[in-house]
């Protein structure tokens, strides 16, 4: 007489791709980027785990990143967060899945844009100089504009006068737009008598 063992396979679906929504756009600093599924749907329990992959491709002849054996998540979902990518580039992404060690079809692809990084580097401080001794209540602050890489939109300048060198408390602020090769603001009430800290921030608010 013979004897045989009939293993019953899990018969299981790709899983669906979730989120971020297709054609998604990031701010290069938004990143790291989660990516999310539902789970796969199986008829019966088993082991499963996932891989994504992601690609500068639609038919994802190249990969600019892909990661196996990760676990499934609870409630349903999977979620994965990716390193940071490079920049102005659009990314296609799909899943699949392993149930039991077999790997299954994977899921459908979406696309999300990574907008170019953009640098703004620190203003220099033009006027008034360091240390330098004011006799009017209302001096024009002015700084050399700064430097920066990447598609910079309309750059803004935030101006902070303060008492103390920690700036723990402001006596005058303001937002400037840029201006021509440096950029200058004048306090519009007289500042108080006393030694005075002020500095600069430059930034892109789009």
């Amino acid at each position: 007489r013979n004897t045989f063992l009939l293993e019953m396979t899990t018969a299981f679906a790709a899983p669906l791709t979730a989120g971020p929504a297709n054609g998604t756009t990031y701010n290069f600093t938004q990143q790291p980027i989660t990516l999310t599924i539902a789970n796969s749907v199986r008829t019966g329990p088993a082991a499963v785990t996932y891989a994504v992959e992601v690609s500068t491709s639609s038919t994802f002849g190249s990969t600019a990143f892909s990661r196996d054996g990760i676990a499934e998540g609870s409630s349903g979902v999977t979620t994965f967060q990716l390193p940071q990518l490079e920049g102005n580039t659009t990314y296609y992404w799909r899943w699949k899945a392993t149930v039991d060690g077999i790997t299954g079809e994977p899921s459908s692809s979406q696309s999300f844009f990574v907008r170019p990084n953009i640098v703004i580097q620190t203003a220099t401080l033009l006027d008034p100089a360091n240390n330098t001794q004011i006799f009017g209540a209302r001096p024009t602050f002015r700084v050399q504009n700064a430097a920066r890489t990447g598609p910079a939109g309309t750059i803004f300048y935030e101006f902070q006068v303060s008492t103390s060198q920690a700036f723990g408390s402001l006596v005058a602020t303001a937002t400037v737009q840029e201006q021509a090769n440096s950029t200058s603001w004048t306090p519009s009430s007289d500042l108080p008598e006393a030694v005075l800290f002020w500095r600069v921030r430059a930034s892109d608010p789009a």
